[in-house]
């Protein structure tokens, strides 16, 4: 027992102390010049959440952290089924709960509500304060995605393609909406709705995003983002609204802005294997299975720069202040937001399937070893 602490102890210290470095070929051969300071960052608390388990298949966890605006509180959901409340500030356990299902997307927030939906194909609300389950909800099938929380709603999309309109206090169904997914070439996910004035924006398997009354699921339009693809033709990206227009992402057709109250196609970027997608200010910033983030200018749809991984596959991306934080499943990388230049790579255990939060002047990372580490991240 003692070796395997010391080990486990030797491990956590190369994390601190390598896994602050800069990386050191790619900025000699890089073109460009940063525009962003280097950026300060300290480890604020770190804790395991179960046995370390060094040849185990990895990755293994995939629910991204979620940070509590209101209460400076941080929920964990596993894949062994535990929730657990952190105090975000110092990481002091607040409850646990344990459910008998797996889980993979991001808890949700609302209404005093911590919001779990799990493989299983339930939807659970529990409250914030001591972790007592409020209601639930059986889907048909599981969820993979995290849900939207807006106007009184819960809305999440399940693994068949049916997006679900819930009450947020009562569980109770208010609507739904479904897709016939296509029978082949689809990539596991599902589609995470936008809400904006009334009105729900959200992808499919078949390629297509839909536009719904909120109150009632009532079609409004629908436009075809597959670009001519026939396969992987996935819209499962978030989707980002603003007064006018709507952008998404389609695996197999790129990335698109349309017009938010007609569908009307306005610019297509056929950027190739798109898995996510953020946006911030006057970028949208993508990530693609081939390796690659890419920035696109998100009035004229021209790319901006692109920054090619040698020796990882980007997912889950934050833009934070002057830099955009890409976590794959290996390091986390910093790079510049204005330019793409690669400012810091941080190493773990292991990767960081599961994505990046961000809560107030903190990073939170939940790796796919269990390790949750909290970052006190600055410039």
């Amino acid at each position: 027992m003692k070796a395997k602490t010391a080990f486990f102890l030797l491990i956590c210290a190369a994390f601190v102390v390598v896994g602050c470095a800069p990386p050191k070929a790619k900025t000699k051969s890089f073109q460009v010049k940063p525009q962003a300071p280097d950026p300060t960052v300290r480890v604020n608390w770190s804790t395991r959440l179960d046995d370390f388990e060094f040849f185990t298949k990895i990755p293994t966890q995939f629910a991204k952290p979620k940070h509590v605006p209101t209460t400076d509180e941080l929920v964990v959901a596993t894949a062994n089924g535990e929730i657990i409340k952190f105090q975000a500030s110092n990481g002091k356990k607040v409850w646990s709960k344990w459910i008998d299902a797996s889980i993979s997307a991001q808890p949700g927030f609302g209404a005093g509500f911590v919001i779990i939906a799990d493989l299983s194909g339930k939807v659970r609300a529990l409250e914030v304060s001591n972790g007592d389950e409020a209601w639930t909800f059986q889907a048909q099938s599981s969820f993979e995605t995290p849900p939207t929380i807006a106007e009184g709603r819960i809305l999440l999309t399940d693994a068949t393609d049916t997006l679900y309109a819930l009450d947020v206090t009562t569980g109770e169904e208010l609507w739904r909406f479904q897709r016939k997914p296509p029978e082949f070439f689809t990539i596991q996910g599902a589609g995470r709705p936008a809400v904006k004035d009334g009105e729900v924006y959200c992808g499919f398997a078949d390629g297509f995003l839909v536009a719904l009354q909120l109150e009632t699921g009532e079609e409004l339009w629908r436009a075809d983002l597959t670009g001519g693809a026939e396969k992987f033709m996935d819209v499962d990206g978030d989707v980002f609204v603003t007064d006018s227009l709507v952008y998404a992402a389609s695996f197999g057709g790129g990335v698109y802005a349309l017009d938010r109250f007609s569908g009307e196609i306005i610019w297509r970027n056929p950027v190739a294997s798109v898995a996510r997608m953020q946006s911030y200010e006057y970028l949208l910033y993508v990530t693609s299975s081939l390796g690659r983030v890419v920035a696109i200018d998100s009035e004229t749809g021209k790319s901006v720069w692109s920054f090619k991984f040698k020796d990882a596959s980007p997912d889950h991306l934050q833009p934070y202040g002057p830099y955009l934080v890409v976590a794959t499943e290996k390091p986390l990388y910093v790079l510049d937001r204005a330019t793409g230049y690669p400012l810091h790579i941080f190493r773990g255990t292991a990767g960081f399937t599961a994505g990046i939060e961000f809560g107030g002047d903190r990073l939170y990372t939940f790796s796919d070893h269990g390790r949750v580490t909290a970052f006190k991240f600055g410039w």
